[in-house]
């Protein structure tokens, strides 16, 4: 560059100062306190925008060379383009927060060929379960056991063992009610043991048999009175409460609403139709004539199209839905938020495309409710379980 041109763009000027660049003639006027170039020759376009500017040469046969930290030239195109430099101090910094994993991975399926039956033809479907890579975060690791629990395989699955590490191998009905204190009994299940006939099924030492030789042989852990007095304790606070009650090892729930003094049993496999389901209200019944005798029991009133589990167990080749006790859990949660019997129950019916990430959320909660108990860390929207 010229030494002239350096000395005034360095320095300033009072009055217009004429000149050549490369043969061009250029006027220099004073602006202060921004020395504003102001373009004689068609060729040279130059707009003054602030201290901080990028000057960008019309032509090649230009070349221009920044003269003050508040300027930056650089030569990109046929034309002059301005732009402000920003400090780099200044850049502010967004952080976007981590979504959830929801894609799943193909892994190969044993299923039948519909055009030919037999274990040798084989076809590839796309398959929720993905490998567990050691230091998986664990909310992907949680997402990854209910993907897991959910494929239709053949091979031995690791979900009840990932689920008793995660909770401590306790009850997620227990640790449910600590979740909704108020609205659950803690640490009682009604176990239904012969179901028909006294040699149906199965039993435990103290079950009573109720329906008059066609109903269900019943026992409450730990007694009827711990039954009847957390449905009291509920009363005289105004709330309804959840149940546990399994019967030949399926989870179901039984819901008592203390106002309208009515309980509702949610069976997400089947409907209320059913010899086994009758003959399961039909002790039910009974059991609480004699128990909370101020109740009127409606047992389980559901259809087909409203047992999620039955609904997803259609079609399903190597392993049923075990999701059981989980649906029990989300249709309590429904039944608080103020849903009724059947609303709760096709609700989750209805929720069916996303259940699977409404599963992951109801262990990740119950999981985290285990660690806060432990002492163990967990995540900030966790810590009010």
């Amino acid at each position: 560059m010229d030494e002239r041109l350096l000395r005034l763009l360095q320095s300033p000027i009072s009055s217009p100062v004429f000149l050549q660049v490369k043969g061009l003639p250029l006027k220099l006027i004073p602006v202060s306190p921004v020395v504003k170039l102001e373009p004689i020759s068609p060729q040279v376009k130059l707009v003054p925008v602030s201290p901080q500017v990028r000057l960008v040469p019309v032509t090649p046969q230009i070349g221009l060379v920044p003269v003050s930290p508040q300027v930056k030239l650089i030569p990109v195109s046929p034309q002059v383009k301005l732009s402000p430099v920003t400090p780099p101090f200044q850049v502010p910094v967004k952080l976007q927060p981590i979504q959830p994993i929801t894609t799943t991975q193909p892994i190969e399926v044993k299923i039948p060929s519909p055009k030919q039956e037999g274990p040798e033809d084989l076809t590839k479907i796309q398959s929720p379960t993905t490998p567990i890579q050691p230091g998986t975060p664990v909310e992907d690791f949680i997402q990854t056991v209910i993907f897991e629990q959910d494929a239709d395989i053949a091979e031995e699955k690791e979900y009840q063992g990932y689920t008793r590490y995660l909770l401590n191998a306790e009850n997620k009905f227990d640790i449910f009610a600590r979740i909704h204190p108020e609205f659950a009994c803690e640490k009682v299940i009604i176990i239904v043991g012969y179901i028909g006939n006294r040699n149906g099924f199965y039993g435990q030492e103290g079950t009573v048999f109720y329906g008059n030789g066609t109903g269900a042989g019943i026992k409450v852990r730990p007694t009827d009175m711990d039954l009847q007095l957390c449905v009291v304790n509920a009363e005289s606070v105004g709330r309804s409460v959840a149940i546990d009650l399994s019967y030949s090892g399926h989870p179901n729930m039984n819901w008592v609403d203390t106002v309208n003094k009515i309980i509702d049993r949610y069976d997400p496999q089947a409907p209320g139709w059913s010899v086994d389901q009758r003959n399961i209200d039909r002790g039910l019944t009974e059991f609480f004539e004699v128990t909370l005798p101020q109740y009127r029991y409606i047992g389980n009133e559901l259809e087909d199209f409203m047992c999620i589990q039955g609904i997803r167990d259609i079609e399903r080749i190597h392993k049923g839905d075990y999701f059981c006790q989980d649906y029990s859990l989300l249709y309590a949660e429904r039944r608080i938020r103020g849903m009724n019997n059947k609303e709760a129950a096709f609700d989750l019916v209805a929720n069916a495309d996303n259940i699977l990430l409404e599963l992951a959320e109801l262990l990740r909660q119950l999981t985290y409710k285990k660690r806060l108990e432990l002492g163990k860390i967990v995540p900030p929207e966790y810590r009010l379980l």
